[in-house]
């Protein structure tokens, strides 16, 4: 776990000028030593999710479509949600309008986490 933490913190490094943002663990699978050896490296925070767009999976194996994404956020993101989406993701690009155009309509306005956590 530290070798993967390590190379994650030098691609961040690299990409953003930031380390140790935030750490999500992947699938969401966390215990008490995640959060142990995560911590011990230096990530301050553990961050989750309340919607799972499910963007990882392609449409030919039962993942959704650019609608099905766009509809599953308007139905259950609310005020402070955070929503799971991955760089990549299929159907990711071509959903983002729907998601702008209907979190507006909702009256939410999507942050980043710096400014939801006051990171």
């Amino acid at each position: 776990m530290a070798d993967q933490l390590a190379r994650s913190e030098n691609a961040l490094a690299q990409i953003t000028g930031s380390t140790k943002p935030w750490f999500r663990p992947p699938f969401g699978a966390t215990n008490d030593a995640v959060r142990s050896g995560v911590g011990a490296a230096g990530w301050r925070t553990v961050v989750m999710w309340d919607v799972d767009t499910i963007d990882w999976r392609p449409q030919a194996d039962g993942g959704p479509s650019a609608d099905d994404i766009v509809a599953k956020i308007s139905g259950n993101a609310q005020g402070g949600s955070i929503v799971l989406m991955h760089l990549g993701g299929y159907n990711t690009l071509e959903a983002l309008p729907g998601i702008l155009a209907t979190v507006a309509a909702r009256g939410l306005e999507p942050v980043t986490l710096d400014e939801m956590l006051g990171g």
